[in-house]
């Protein structure tokens, strides 16, 4: 069955290697021009390419929200081998292509790993921002290395993993306090403190690791670009947004749900928890969904919000917010469950409250990394993750 696989496998790799070949070709060996968010990533990068080691005050004050990694890396290239942008977008590309590799090389079997393959690119934003000087690769690459150094209980590298992903971007933070909190569950439920304590440090050293960037800017984002976007005000630091949280809901439910549906990963849809539970749960969604429609998700942006933009051409504004709710509910069944799984949607939903737009491509490290564990499920992972089981009655 192992040689079955790989050699399976093996096909499906050169099948990939083909298709991000000519999708390569395609895009003009992605030298194309300069488009989206690369107009202002694209000059920051180049302020890290006049140095080999950035000044604390270019670590301080470069023009962007996110944490530099990225844009030390892409200037580091351009610095090194120079070639422009194209450059980067390679360097992006074949990080995107390694990532369905490794996927390909860690499958259990052939039906999850043709599924996983198809819920990713599928999604709209993962070849897209392969192909582009973006911050989200590099953090999904970290990410998945990550997630896969805890399913093999490597806690160094998995901290590591973990700290690198969030000197990239912080929305990353949700993964590490999702493995923070389930470690400490399994803890507390079966009293093997020292057997996880070594995972329980990663993760704590892993979240730590904001501290130092949010003592060298007085908070999550260099000040400049903060006090430029207007996210410096008292009003702002404080606020939440459910609205944005209740989109991202509903997009888990269109993106990730539903196609797990169809591609009939799962058989059946029994309610996770107690249906009292899970009565009141649907209770205080529809009870937001009234206070806080998430009505506003579009900027003026072609990309931003495809689900929203499809609805909007044939729904009104009280029916779109109706299909919300409907996919929210659906997600909300699907994970609404005391385990990694669950503790990680509920991480991910939660730091949306602080997002600045409510922007599908948010949803792109949670959902590659929720397929990466149907297509993966090593025996930690079905131990703890259970993804592809349905409970028992």
């Amino acid at each position: 069955m192992k040689v079955r696989l790989w050699k399976f496998s093996s096909v499906t790799a050169a099948t990939l290697i083909a298709l991000y070949a000519a999708l390569a070709v395609a895009m003009q060996g992605l030298g194309f021009e300069v488009r989206d968010d690369e107009l202002h990533f694209w000059p920051t990068s180049l302020s890290f390419s006049h140095t080999w080691f950035p000044s604390l005050e270019l670590l301080k004050n470069y023009h962007e929200l996110n944490t530099p990694l990225p844009f030390m890396i892409f200037g580091f290239l351009e610095k090194l081998m120079g070639g422009g942008i194209a450059v980067g977008r390679w360097a992006n590309y074949l990080l995107s292509l390694g990532l369905m590799l490794l996927l390909c090389w860690q499958a259990r079997n052939r039906s999850v790993l043709w599924a996983a393959l198809v819920g990713i690119l599928l999604f709209p934003y993962f070849l897209a921002t392969s192909m582009l000087v973006y911050t989200d690769m590099l953090a999904l690459f970290c990410t998945i290395l990550g997630i896969w150094s805890y399913q093999r209980r490597r806690p160094g590298l998995c901290a590591l993993s973990f700290i690198l992903g969030l000197a990239t971007r912080q929305y990353v933070l949700a993964f590490p306090v999702a493995l923070l909190l389930h470690e400490l569950g399994k803890a507390l439920q079966t009293q093997t403190w020292r057997e996880r304590r070594p995972m329980l440090l990663a993760q704590i050293a892993a979240v730590a690791s904001l501290l130092p960037w949010f003592w060298l800017w007085g908070g999550f984002a260099p000040p400049s670009e903060a006090l430029r976007q207007g996210l410096m005000t008292e009003i702002e630091i404080r606020r939440l947004i459910p609205e944005n949280s209740l989109y991202f809901l509903a997009a888990l439910g269109a993106y990730f749900v539903l196609p797990e549906r169809l591609l009939r990963l799962r058989e059946t849809f029994y309610p996770p928890i107690k249906s009292w539970i899970f009565g009141l749960g649907i209770v205080m969604l529809m009870s937001l969904f009234w206070i806080f429609p998430p009505y506003g998700n579009l900027l003026d942006v072609p990309t931003m919000g495809f689900l929203d933009r499809v609805l909007r051409l044939f729904l009104s504004d009280t029916l779109r917010v109706a299909v919300f709710f409907g996919l929210a509910t659906w997600a909300f069944w699907r994970f609404a469950r005391p385990d990694f799984v669950g503790l990680l949607v509920l991480c991910n939903v939660l730091l949306m409250l602080k997002a600045k737009v409510a922007w599908d491509k948010y949803l792109l490290l949670l959902l590659v990394v929720l397929w990466w564990l149907h297509a993966t499920e090593s025996p930690c992972a079905s131990s703890t993750l259970n993804l592809n089981k349905s409970p028992k009655h």
